[in-house]
Order: C-alpha cells, then structure tokens, then sequence
C-alpha cells in the first residue's frame, strides 16, 4: 500500500509486487504506479474518504479479478489482462536485483 498525501487529504492506493516463488522475501519486481486509485463518487466518498485497498483475487481465464473496498463501505471489483500485467511487472526489476 502506498500513502498519498494531498492537500492534506491521505490516499491508500495498493501497488503490485511479483516475490520470488522460493524466497516470498524477496522483492523482483514492483509497479510504479498504484492498481487502483480512488477515482470514482464511490471511492471518494463514503466513511472514509477516498480508500481503496484489495480484500482477495481470483483468475479466469487471462483475467485477474481483484476485489476491493472503497470508501470503508462499499464493495467493488476491478479486472486486468494477467499477461500484460505480468509483462510490465517484468520490465520493473526491483532496484536491488537490478544492480
């Protein structure tokens, strides 16, 4: 999860990590930008404003559901391409193992 801090307004948006199957430890790669983002009336208003954080996932097919709060009182669900998810996760080495 990453903290945002906007006119004193905080923003909890999850970011993406691939771990090494052998070492959940280690980090080999992450997103630079957050998966989701507190965007729609219903993420931004609710009993806590502007929250979006991801309770579970599933995969069909080449599609990865990830299912969300937002707002601390709604549910929601968002879908990307698992392939081209994996793919950019790939062109963003950690820092560590990028030396």
């Amino acid at each position: 999860m990453r903290l945002k801090d906007e006119k004193k307004v905080w923003y909890i948006m999850p970011v993406l990590a691939l771990l090494d199957l052998h070492n959940p430890a280690k980090v080999l790669s992450r997103l630079t930008r957050p998966i989701i983002t507190p965007s729609e009336h219903y993420e931004r208003h609710g009993y806590v404003n502007y929250v979006v954080f991801p309770t579970g996932t599933a995969i069909f097919d080449d599609q990865l559901y990830i299912y969300y709060g937002a707002a601390d009182d709604k549910i929601a669900v968002a879908s990307l391409n698992l392939n081209d998810l994996l793919t950019e996760l790939k062109q963003n080495p950690h820092e560590d193992d990028s030396k």
